[in-house]
């Protein structure tokens, strides 16, 4: 103690030196998880527990709701009040009690049962309609809080369609997850039509399911056809393309001139060719030009122009039929006209002059006069003179 006389007083000065206890020492919960309280013990030395005055976790001091300060010898932590406690992982847990040095332990707060799905990666619809999505989704298994349960077992993870729209997902949809991840593989997307706002679902049994985000998925453009240029009723005929993201393989259907010609159509053999068989289809066999037109899954539908030519000439048809002269001795009217024709009644349009012989088939007694052999050009003959007489 210093003393000092100033102006007649006498001032003393004191000085108060405190010294801080040591706290006592706190002991980590085991096994903790952010599922139930988290309980720190020590063993207090008469006051600690009444002087505290904050306890922080990970930096972040607790409130009331997530602090039970209560009981002997116990700090309770709950992870329900506070976000800082609800995320599995390690911390320093610091207790600030007056009179007393800070207190730390550091606690390990495990994550809690499984509870639901999350997507950690969202899916990326292909590059190529039927194609692999460009990234696969990955799934966690989740707690309560979103932590991912790495201790949980094998669990199947099922893939869907979740929005119901005409698309179809493809590949292995029930993949397992290991200690609560699975990346998928292989997942596809396919459709007919163009698809906005599609997105998956993922499901397990007992956990709560969860939805990606949502894709489109655009149709892609077919390739260019190039037809026949010798195309006949006669034979089969290909045409032509340079096939593409697997547009060949993905044909469902075909028609020509609008009807559908199943069964007279091949695409699996020759990359690049659809070979068409016209014996096998009646729409195959009316010499022409018509569309047609291809329908393959993922793709927009392909059209080509093919003009079909008549065949060889097998046969000829009456396409009018003559009429008796009104006046016996006169000439027909009308006069029979003549087609030269293939196998399928096609007018042999190419065929070159050709006589045709006109002569009384019956046994009656009649006479066919008038030039009976006359020529009939480009596949047609029209008689005329032609009589009868009786």
């Amino acid at each position: 103690m210093k003393k000092y006389l100033l102006l007649g007083y006498l001032l003393v000065i004191s000085t108060l030196i405190v010294y801080s206890q040591t706290p006592p020492t706190l002991n980590a919960a085991t096994g903790a998880t952010v599922d139930g309280n988290i309980v720190i013990t020590f063993s207090d030395p008469g006051s600690y527990r009444t002087s505290i005055q904050s306890v922080s976790y990970n930096n972040t001091v607790l409130p009331s709701g997530a602090l039970d300060l209560t009981v002997t010898d116990q700090i309770i932590l709950i992870p329900s009040g506070d976000p800082a406690l609800q995320v599995a992982g390690s911390a320093d847990v610091i207790v600030v009690a007056t009179g007393f040095s800070d207190a730390t332990v550091s606690q390990t707060i495990g994550h809690g049962a499984a509870n639901k799905l999350g997507v950690t990666t969202q899916p990326v619809a292909p590059s190529v309609n039927g194609g692999v999505f460009a990234t696969q989704p990955a799934i966690t298994v989740q707690d309560q809080y979103g932590n991912t349960c790495t201790s949980d077992g094998p669990r199947s993870i099922t893939a869907a369609n979740g929005d119901g729209q005409s698309w179809t997902l493809g590949g292995t949809t029930d993949q397992d997850a290991s200690s609560g991840v699975l990346t998928f593989s292989g997942l596809t997307a396919t459709s007919n039509v163009a698809v906005s706002n599609a997105y998956l679902t993922f499901s397990t049994s007992g956990l709560t399911s969860i939805n990606s985000n949502t894709f489109s998925l655009a149709l892609n453009s077919p390739p260019a056809i190039t037809a026949s240029g010798t195309a006949t009723v006669d034979a089969d005929f290909t045409i032509t393309f340079a096939d593409a993201n697997g547009w060949q393989s993905k044909i469902t259907s075909i028609t020509y001139g609008g009807t559908d010609i199943s069964g007279a159509y091949n695409t699996g053999g020759t990359s690049g060719e659809i070979t068409f068989t016209p014996s096998a289809s009646t729409a195959l066999q009316a010499a022409g030009t018509a569309d047609f037109v291809i329908v393959a899954t993922g793709f927009s539908d392909a059209t080509v122009s093919q003009t079909i030519g008549h065949g060889s000439p097998t046969k000829l048809g009456v396409t009018t039929q003559p009429v008796a002269p009104s006046v016996n001795g006169a000439a027909f009217a009308p006069q029979p006209a003549i087609a030269i024709q293939d196998q399928y009644d096609n007018v042999c349009t190419t065929d070159g002059t050709r006589t045709i012989t006109a002569a009384k088939a019956d046994a009656g007694n009649w006479t066919l006069g008038g030039t009976t052999d006359q020529d009939a050009s480009s596949g047609v003959l029209t008689f005329s003179g032609l009589t009868a007489t009786s």
